[in-house]
């Protein structure tokens, strides 16, 4: 197999919901819409797979000899805030947690949070935000501080330490920074339900602590994490494991009786992708297996199937003999992230992901009838966040063509310097000596053969 030689570029596609009507902007991270992200701009510490908890993870393999950029998840009904009764009990729209504001507290319901504030001006506030891909609490923690870091050149990180979040262990982390002329404090509190960060932050005047601390002590006391029957903690759910993977179900699901069969399909799948990339993975891959919609909701605040790529997890929906995802577009994610890193371009990253999807589709047949149909976009228009504003049945389709013909026409090779590559036209010239526009004009032949 050929070794990777070149530096990976890394992308963060950041995807931010209309922040809060407040007069100024707020110090620490609001809740974000369903599937945002904060921005990373500035590293604060390398999260890897060695880092994952060991509690049911004691699994390792020897290497066998035998690939979000994910799209964000859809933007669920809701999302526009709206202002609430201040005081009373509260819950999120969709029940994943509780917690009793008091009177005098001007409560502001989210898409995916809450934020209750002592002012107007919003300097004195607690907020609460339901985070996805959300591994454990020190990685839900070292994604809110990084962003908090990223928007306030005073902050620092004063103490930390293990605190319980209901009946979850979780971390309390207090900080200061600066903003507008003001010295702030602040705390931040997070906790992981399986796949469901929950990100509880309050900040306030340098000095005032003690008062925003009585004020918040019993909404924080309140604060409840709701425990789904249908969607138990994953320490419930079943282990098994094949010869490079690991799958977790729910016992007497559909995939738990039929785990052998899937887990052959997905071992096969394993091999192909490596082969048709050129690359070798040894780690393992941890599946999780959904029975049904509620299940995988109340398990991930998702809708769609998805990985995490720097955790070495694929969530996919398993419903029924003919009814689940593709056995390779999530694990494609994974096996890419870990030997080629991130992909510079989502037309890059999905495009690969489909390609590879082990669904036996024709994309070059595929990408045919969307020039026929006149639904082709031009590749220019495809770049950064425009993969994401274009149809998605489009984007998908026609990124797997794009790569399918540089898999035929071009090989492994070109397929590595254009994927991690966050110009596409440079990246083909330097490459395979033609630009972008000559690249596309011979994509265009080949599906028209």
């Amino acid at each position: 197999m050929k070794k990777l030689a070149f530096l990976s570029i890394i992308l963060v596609l950041a995807l931010a919901q209309a922040a809060c009507a407040l007069p100024f902007e707020l110090p620490f991270a609001l809740p974000f819409g369903l599937g945002g992200e904060t921005e990373t701009p500035t590293p604060r510490a390398t999260l890897t797979r060695a880092a994952l908890p060991t509690q049911g993870r004691t699994v390792t393999f020897s290497p066998s000899g035998a690939a979000t950029a994910v799209p964000p998840a859809a933007t669920r009904a809701g999302a526009s805030p709206t202002a609430a009764v201040s005081g009373g009990k509260l819950s999120d729209k969709d029940g994943f947690y509780s917690l009793n504001a008091p009177a005098g507290l001007k409560v502001t319901a989210r898409s995916n949070g809450h934020l209750l504030c002592a002012d107007d001006k919003g300097t004195t506030c607690l907020s609460v935000t339901l985070r996805i891909k959300a591994l454990y609490p020190e990685y839900v923690l070292e994604d809110v501080l990084r962003s908090l870091e990223a928007r306030n050149p005073n902050f620092v990180e004063v103490s930390r330490e293990d605190i319980a979040i209901g009946n979850n262990a979780g971390i309390l982390a207090r900080v200061k920074y600066g903003q507008n002329n003001t010295a702030l404090e602040g705390e931040v509190r997070v906790a992981t339900r399986n796949r469901v960060g929950y990100e509880i932050s309050t900040w306030y005047p340098a000095g005032s602590g003690a008062a925003a601390q009585a004020l918040f002590e019993p909404v924080l006391k309140s604060f409840t994490i709701t425990e789904f029957k249908d969607a138990p903690v994953y320490e419930d759910w079943k282990e098994t494991q094949s010869e490079n993977l690991v799958f977790y179900t729910l016992p007497g699901s559909y995939a738990d009786q039929n785990i052998k069969a899937i887990a052959a399909a997905h071992e096969q799948a394993y091999v192909a992708i490596q082969q048709a990339l050129e690359v070798d993975y040894f780690e393992p891959i941890f599946y999780y297996l959904y029975p049904n919609e509620k299940a995988f909701f109340q398990s991930t605040y998702r809708n769609a199937g998805f990985a995490i790529d720097d955790g070495g997890e694929v969530h996919a929906k398993w419903f029924a003999a003919n009814d689940h995802q593709t056995l390779g577009h999530e694990m494609t994610h994974v096996i890419a992230y870990g030997t080629l890193g991130y992909a510079g371009q989502a037309l890059m990253g999905e495009g690969l992901a489909s390609c590879l999807d082990q669904d036996k589709k024709d994309y070059r047949l595929l990408g045919k009838a969307l020039v026929n149909n006149g639904k082709y976009v031009p590749l220019a228009k495809m770049m950064g966040d425009d993969w994401f504003a274009a149809d998605p049945a489009v984007a998908y389709q026609e990124s797997g063509a794009f790569v399918c013909y540089l898999f035929d026409q071009h090989g492994a090779m070109a397929v590595w310097d254009l994927y991690v590559s966050e110009d596409l036209d440079e990246a083909a010239q330097l490459s395979l000596g033609m630009n972008l526009a000559a690249l596309e004009k011979g994509f265009k032949a080949w599906m028209g053969k």
